[in-house]
């Protein structure tokens, strides 16, 4: 009764979907057409989230999950170095995309400073 009262005011969207089907997985949505077919997710913009430092010895960041998204790349720009002492400067930069941590190291006597950048997608 409820279903054919509610055909009779409009309320049904149209119905045949030409074997498509759609979902929600872990908060990204995906559509497949057809029931052998792989599950796609919907293309998006990835998110690209940006944490600065200033004039420090060994800087890091940690960057949180997103719900729906993937860590797909973590990068340093150093914009500026201040050594009083040090000739030689050399530099390591460790990521971890499952954890969303970066860092750099390796400097003695040396500040710098720029910023760090997660891309999500």
């Amino acid at each position: 009764m409820m279903v054919a009262l509610a055909a009779m005011q409009g309320l049904f969207l149209n119905q045949d979907l030409n074997g498509y089907q759609f979902r929600v997985n872990n908060g990204v949505p995906e559509y497949k057409a057809g029931a052998d077919a792989a599950w796609v997710p919907f293309k998006r913009e990835p998110i690209i989230e940006k944490a600065s430092f200033s004039w420090a010895y060994s800087p890091s960041q940690t960057f949180p999950a997103k719900e729906g998204y993937k860590i797909v790349g973590l990068y340093a720009d150093i914009t500026g170095i201040n050594s009083n002492s040090a000739v030689n400067i050399n530099f390591g930069i460790s990521k971890n995309l499952t954890t969303g941590k970066i860092a750099i190291s390796g400097q003695t006597y040396v500040n710098i400073m720029g910023a760090f950048y997660c891309i999500y997608a």
